[in-house]
């Protein structure tokens, strides 16, 4: 999926900023513990996007790619005790934390629909027939996810 078909129908960008492209669960670790001392670690963008590690885009991109980890991309050995319904309150406290520290304005809906699209992406990158059975599964689920999200914001 290409940059603007990723925001396809979206408010039109502000400011734009370097974007890890691959910022979610994976890659942030606090230091002992301490939320104060945060680390974003591998510098590349996700593979399942096509972009350079040097891409200047909107912020909504790097948001919303936390955002789509939420719905889902972390150990199965966790899904049994997440609170699901949780996650709209932890997006939202996500998205407010950025726009406080940041002092940038982005929209809650536009990083849902985003976020949607990118889970469907990563979730497409999972089904392929050359991926095992545990992977189609699991992007089946993060499809199921993805529409949820987008379903009453998109068309």
């Amino acid at each position: 999926m290409a940059d603007a078909d990723i925001f396809h129908g979206l408010e039109p960008a502000g400011e734009l900023v370097l974007a890890h492209g691959d910022y979610g669960l994976g890659n942030v670790c606090c230091i002992g513990g301490d939320v104060g001392r945060l680390v974003i670690l591998d510098p590349e963008p996700a593979p399942f996007l096509d972009m350079s590690a040097t891409v200047i885009t909107r912020p909504e991109l790097d948001i919303a790619l936390f955002a789509s980890c939420l719905e889902g991309i972390f150990p199965y050995q966790f899904y049994w005790r997440y609170d699901w319904k949780g996650i709209p309150v932890v997006r939202e406290e996500l998205i407010k934390g950025y726009v406080d520290e940041s002092g940038r304005a982005i929209g809650y809906e536009d990083v849902t629909i985003l976020a949607g699209r990118l889970l469907r992406q990563f979730a497409h990158s999972m089904t392929g027939s050359e991926r095992t059975l545990r992977h189609r599964l699991f992007g089946m689920f993060l499809r199921y996810r993805a529409k949820r999200m987008t379903a009453r914001m998109e068309y």
